[in-house]
């Protein structure tokens, strides 16, 4: 998983709660009909019209431009997760933040430690290997204590904006 990766997750971590998560990750999966990890133009097309709405090829292609912020021309799950809550802006930045930590920081301690991100990524289907979870600990833990703070969390967040 790259930088670029574990921001967008824990970008998305700070919009959902994970009971929520699991259940965009079901429908973002049922829109998702190669499974390839993307939706595109025609998967949307297809599923708007299973669900009794269908758009026309225009519609389904300015939904996939508006949410397709890496320009790649389909949608990954974290632009869905996106697209979904963009209507959902009511707490701050620093409240959203917070929330997402204190979802990471599952004994409630202060601190993400490895064994919690893991737990984390495993709900949104990653599977780091060790040598991943280390990377993204030389990433965030800049005093090298082994766990993340509030402090480091918001700067790798906000490090890729």
């Amino acid at each position: 998983m790259s930088c670029d990766e574990f921001c967008n997750m824990a970008t998305v971590v700070t919009l959902v709660s994970l009971t929520e998560l699991k259940h965009l990750r079901d429908v973002f999966k049922s829109f998702d009909l190669d499974n390839n990890g993307t939706i595109s133009v025609k998967e949307i097309g297809k599923c708007m019209e299973k669900l009794g709405e269908p758009m026309t090829e225009e519609e389904c292609i300015q939904l996939v431009q508006a949410a397709d912020k890496d320009s790649d021309g389909s949608v990954d799950f974290f632009e869905f997760v996106l697209m979904i809550k963009d209507e959902d802006k009511d707490l701050s930045e620093e409240e959203q933040l917070r929330q997402t930590f204190n979802t990471f920081d599952k004994n409630g301690d202060g601190t993400i430690d490895k064994s919690e991100l893991r737990e984390i990524l495993k709900t949104l289907d990653e599977n780091p290997t060790e040598a991943e979870l280390e990377e993204m600990f030389k990433l965030a833990d800049n005093d090298c204590d082994g766990v993340i703070t509030f402090e480091e969390f918001c700067r790798i967040v906000n490090s890729e904006e």
